[in-house]
């Protein structure tokens, strides 16, 4: 019954009084009918606009019968409270500079006399009584027209910049396209928030289906490492957080945006998987789902990463499923134990193999039969040992998996010095691993200097000490150089602070 009234109000205001200028007024001329399209076509944008932003921030609909969850002040809402009537008029003026009458004048000031009687004495009131913050947003915003120095400033932690809405609606288009997705338990997401969406990241396509799945704002948290590279991530309210490093400033930027009743995105293991098995997360991470003291919905992607796993720049057609768990609070005493069993939920489609094996000697460092560095050749539908002769026709993921384990140092050693090309600090090298160091050219790395290592852009390995960033691009494998210092420094010089994400004891 609520669709149905708001389906008559919309065609009411936006159909039938329409027609009702056209048809009592008469066209004037070319340069008033060209002045009132672009009033008339104004409003209309700016009526779709405010209306997305309503959707997105406050979660509702422009209809008091689908009020917002949160009080709406993103976009218009900064410089004007009521957005949508000021879009109505401006295109109720447009139609009558095109079609005008006496008519026509009359209706526009009867609606426009109706629409603000309706504002100040029903809608105003209602949502002072709705939101205590109300009385405070209406000293500094204008209803209706906007003006000099009446507005709120923007703010990602309270505002959804448009370009979010823009990368949003992208992408429920683009991903419809090319993995023909399917969402599980969306409900999850209706209950009060805000939440934290606990996401096990495996591949690029994360992102892009959470935006598919999700129609409200909500700030993912990602490395610092891309934002100098990407702006963009900026613009869509991504929270850059810096790594080997306490971030007090991404912290005060995560509570401004769940206090302002907004989710955050966070992938737990804080890296992407390589072959697909989960990753350990790391108590820090616990701790600061602990307080933050909101519900976590652990979130699953099924088919992905058969599809476009990390090792491989090609990406494929397919089906990919999204599901939502119901919301754990930290509180819970199993919290941890849940958001675990969720996220470790078997994928049936590991059990098929992957569209494209080109670019697996990236994961696959070493022959998993002979040992053999760098011996891997890969094709469309195969990979093979140029060593030995072995040869794998289409493994299923779960098949990979196994051969990646294999090859680990905890299961075959390797027999040191590791020799590579490495291109760093822009002048290609040699690049040696020995049990208890690394040289990169002429510098010299001790394994005890080191604190944490990652992979960025799948082709560079970063090393931190305390005073320096190591970085440069392999030519072999950066999975290579990881694994065997990460297991060095953890196991062979007993490191427990060494932060990795590979080798971590308590997973």
């Amino acid at each position: 019954m609520k669709f149905i009234l708001c389906v008559v109000e919309t065609l009411l205001f936006w159909l039938i009084i329409p027609i009702i200028f056209i048809l009592t007024g008469s066209s004037q001329s070319v340069l008033m009918s060209t002045l009132g399209w672009i009033t008339a076509s104004s409003g209309i944008l700016l009526a779709i606009y405010s209306s997305l932003v309503f959707l997105f921030h406050g979660g509702g609909a422009p209809y008091h019968l689908y009020a917002p969850k949160k009080l709406v002040i993103s976009g218009p809402y900064r410089f004007l409270r009521h957005p949508l009537y000021s879009a109505y008029l401006l295109f109720l003026t447009g139609l009558l500079i095109v079609f005008w009458s006496y008519m026509g004048l009359v209706l526009f000031t009867a609606v426009g006399i109706f629409i603000i009687l309706y504002t100040f004495l029903f809608e105003e009131r209602k949502t002072k009584d709705k939101f205590k913050e109300f009385a405070e947003y209406a000293k500094k915003v204008p209803a209706f027209i906007p003006l000099p120095n009446r507005s709120i400033p923007f703010d990602y932690s309270r505002c959804v910049p448009w370009q979010y809405i823009f990368t949003n609606l992208l992408m429920k288009v683009l991903v419809q396209i090319i993995v023909w997705p399917k969402v599980v338990n969306r409900k999850a997401l209706n209950s009060k928030g805000p939440y934290v969406l606990a996401i096990l990241h495996q591949t690029h396509y994360d992102g892009p289906l959470i935006y598919y799945a999700v129609n409200r704002y909500f700030r993912f948290v990602s490395t610092a490492l891309y934002f100098d590279r990407i702006p963009f991530m900026r613009k869509i309210g991504i929270i850059p957080v810096k790594r080997y490093t306490v971030d007090f400033m991404a912290m005060k930027r995560i509570i401004e945006t769940i206090r302002n009743g907004f989710d955050i995105g966070i992938a737990p293991e804080a890296a992407r998987t390589w072959d697909g098995k989960p990753i350990c997360i790391r108590r820090e991470i616990w701790k600061l789902l602990r307080k933050l003291s909101i519900p976590v919905i652990p979130v699953k992607f099924y088919g992905i990463q058969r599809l476009w796993p990390r090792w491989s720049n090609r990406i494929k057609l397919g089906r990919a499923i999204v599901e939502f768990g119901n919301p754990i609070s930290p509180k819970d005493q199993r919290f941890e134990e849940k958001v675990k069993e969720f996220l470790a939920k078997p994928d049936p489609s590991f059990d098929l193999p992957y569209r494209d094996y080109r670019d697996i000697e990236k994961l696959l460092w070493r022959c998993p039969e002979c040992g053999a560095i760098g011996s891997i050749r890969s094709k469309k539908h195969t990979f093979y040992c140029s060593k030995c002769g072995k040869k794998h026709t289409k493994p299923t993921v779960n098949e990979v998996i196994a051969l990646h384990e294999n090859i680990k140092l905890d299961n075959m050693p390797v027999e040191f010095p590791v020799t590579d090309c490495v291109l760093f600090k822009g002048i290609k090298v040699t690049g040696t691993i020995y049990e208890n160091r690394m040289e990169l050219g002429d510098k010299v790395i001790y394994f005890d200097e080191l604190r944490a290592s990652s992979i960025e852009r799948n082709e560079e390995n970063i090393f931190g000490t305390p005073d320096e960033l190591i970085r440069f691009i392999p030519e072999t494998s950066p999975l290579m150089w990881k694994e065997i210092v990460d297991y060095q420094v953890r196991f062979a010089l007993g490191n427990e602070n060494f932060h990795t994400y590979y080798w971590d004891i308590n997973c």
